[in-house]
């Protein structure tokens, strides 16, 4: 036998001979207790000495025990239970799976901030409430009160901070708080060199450009990796131009300048929504591996040119995402820049494309024909319009071009990135923006494509027959290019009338190999209207026999 495994045997000795010698010495203790009596102590010994004497032994044996309940209790509980007898470095690994990284089926599909950040607290707390020693690794790790929330129903800024210790902090603030104009300069300030992440979702133009310009002066002497700024303004339904006075974080040639491009060169991940730049300045590095760029507008179409420069210094990128990013037209200037050159990303895994204008769509598609392998396209609305100013509009004459015209302009410039995939949308149910015939010229001007996804549809009956593949594709696709697609998802949409025999030969028409109907509903009409599940309809049940993957 090893002398490790004889000292944890002498241990379990001693621990069986202390809790044996103190059943007995209780026992004795209580006994003697009975022999204090006044016919037993004689006259020579003061009873009230006696009582006195016996009210601090009785206290002192009480706060024993009272701590030797819950301490036995505790290590029984860590003895019986699966999970405390793991390591306590594999305990505190799938406590911050559960913490950070929770699978919920049951959570909203789309993420905020805010909520995420909630999440994380709310599932703090629910370990600390399982049990003490739960409790106790939970509080003695600092990672787990890293997240530093300067948002509405967080009080305790000053108990997370003293819980996380020293650990590196992610900060996630939004001015939902009437205090955060001044609580937010004051934990920059303070904490600003220890922030490995910073999240501010802000309305208030003066507010996010302070925080960005201590941001960029701290940036580079501290240990900030990732940095995400969010601008809710307000939405302008006219097309605006971004001005230096408003708009721009900082105007061009600002000091700050310098500070902010060093800042930028130790980032990894970059993700900015309604925040503008001069896009001639910027230059990425090397280490960043994620940008996502939301909600801007760059400017007339020419300036696409300094703002793909930018994005090909950033050589390393794993993930790109470009969400609303729009460019106005302007039918008088004569966009000289010629086709753009293709931007080079040789790591890219991940590009995402989504709610473009089509002059914005244009412009940047032959840049990533390079990236198509890993392209993801989600088109709009607003795929179908030329971006303009109010008087420029009136001049280009856009209003004029029907349907049919602008879904055939869409496929020609779509056309050469020969997609494998294509998702279609809206941000809400309210219209739809492609059906009928300008639906069929899109599937016949795109004939490689394999996969559709169509997210918050509107159907009626006769939309099937224009995604029904035509016979004189199926028979001759080379002469009738149509796509044939293979994989059909249709997530939360609505069908307004519904024909079986329109969806059968549909799904006939085309080589099916996966349908995926999430969140579909028919909606009905009695004496009132109303949306019904079509989770056990004749559609659903035809569809599971007829498609090898439903």
């Amino acid at each position: 036998m090893s002398a490790a495994s004889n000292r944890r045997y002498t241990t379990i000795r001693q621990w069986e001979d202390a809790g044996a010698s103190l059943v007995t010495a209780i026992g004795d203790y209580m006994d003697l207790c009975l022999t204090l009596t006044p016919n037993h102590l004689g006259e020579d010994i003061k009873t009230n000495d006696i009582a006195a004497r016996i009210d601090p032994t009785i206290k002192a044996v009480f706060e024993q025990l009272t701590k030797l309940g819950p301490t036995a209790l505790k290590m029984r509980n860590k003895l019986v239970s699966p999970l405390l007898q793991l390591p306590e470095e594999i305990i505190s690994m799938i406590f911050q799976h559960y913490i950070f990284d929770p699978d919920n089926p049951k959570s909203p599909r789309t993420s905020s901030m805010i909520r995420d950040v909630r999440g994380i607290h709310y599932r703090l707390d629910a370990l600390i409430q399982v049990c003490s020693s739960w409790k106790d690794i939970v509080m003695a790790k600092g990672l787990f009160w890293s997240v530093t929330p300067v948002l509405y129903g967080f009080f305790s800024l000053e108990c997370t901070l003293k819980r996380a210790g020293q650990s590196k902090l992610y900060l996630a603030a939004a001015d939902d708080i009437v205090e955060t104009p001044k609580l937010l300069p004051q934990v920059l300030a303070e904490y600003g060199s220890r922030f490995w992440a910073i999240n501010i979702e802000v309305r208030d133009s003066h507010l996010i450009k302070g925080a960005m310009r201590q941001i960029s002066r701290q940036g580079t002497t501290g240990s900030l990796t990732e940095l995400s700024i969010r601008w809710d303004k307000a939405h302008n339904a006219s097309p605006a131009l971004p001005t230096d006075e408003f708009d721009y974080i900082f105007p061009r040639s600002h000091s700050e300048q310098t500070s902010f491009t060093n800042m930028m060169g130790l980032l990894t991940a970059f993700r900015i929504s309604g925040i503008q730049f001069h896009w001639d300045t910027i230059v990425f590095s090397t280490r960043l591996v994620e940008l996502r760029i939301d909600n801007i507008t760059l400017g007339y179409d020419d300036a696409i040119v300094s703002f793909l420069r930018a994005l090909s210094s950033a050589s390393e990128l794993r993930d790109l995402k470009l969400i609303s990013v729009a460019t106005l037209h302007r039918p008088s200037a004569a966009l000289n820049t010629g086709t753009p050159a293709p931007i080079e990303f040789p790591k890219l895994q991940s590009l995402l494309l989504q709610n473009m204008y089509f002059n914005a769509l244009k412009l940047l598609l032959p840049a990533f024909t390079r990236a198509r392998h890993c392209l993801t396209l989600f088109l709009t609305g607003l795929c179908l319009k030329v971006n303009m100013l109010e008087g420029d509009r009136l001049e280009g004459g856009q209003e004029q071009q029907s349907e049919l015209d602008r879904a055939t302009n869409l496929c020609a410039t779509l056309r050469p990135l020969s997609l494998d995939t294509l998702t279609l949308g809206e941000s809400n149910l309210a219209t739809v923006w492609l059906r009928g015939k300008a639906f069929h010229i899109l599937l016949e001007g795109l004939p490689t494509l394999k996969t559709l996804k169509l997210h918050k549809w509107i159907f009626e009956a006769w939309d099937w027959q224009h995604l029904t593949r035509p016979r004189s594709a199926q028979e001759n696709p080379e002469e009738h290019p149509f796509a044939a697609l293979q994989n059909l998802y249709i997530i939360s949409a609505s069908i307004r009338t519904f024909r079986l025999d329109y969806f059968q030969e549909m799904i006939i028409s085309h080589p099916l190999q996966r349908v995926v109907l999430g969140g579909v509903s028919q909606r009905l009409t009695s004496t009132r209207t109303y949306e019904k599940s079509l989770e056990d309809s004749e559609c659903v049940e035809w569809t599971r026999n007829n498609v090898p993957e439903f």
